[in-house]
């Protein structure tokens, strides 16, 4: 695995996406994260917010875990870094 070049991109997302993100985004690098939820939750408020809204909801924490994949001692580490003093 290596690079991605503007040919691949223009490939998956057409060619008008690929220019405009090339334009965009000229000479940053991006990292394509392997998180299915990067797109859904872009940062940890986000995250935390849908997690405690399902609990409020009614579901557990295993519930939730098997919603989005991931074991139980995460959602609750999501929910616990919320109640550290800052």
């Amino acid at each position: 695995m290596g690079d991605v070049t503007m040919y691949e991109l223009a490939c998956l997302l057409g060619g008008e996406a690929a220019k405009l993100a090339g334009e965009r985004f000229n000479g940053r690098r991006c990292n394509f994260s392997n998180d299915p939820g990067a797109l859904e939750f872009p940062d940890k408020e986000s995250r935390r917010k849908a997690v405690e809204d399902l609990l409020r909801e009614g579901l557990t924490f295993k519930d939730i875990a098997a919603m989005y994949d991931r074991d139980v001692r995460t959602i609750q580490r999501i929910v616990k870094e919320n109640l550290r003093p800052r």
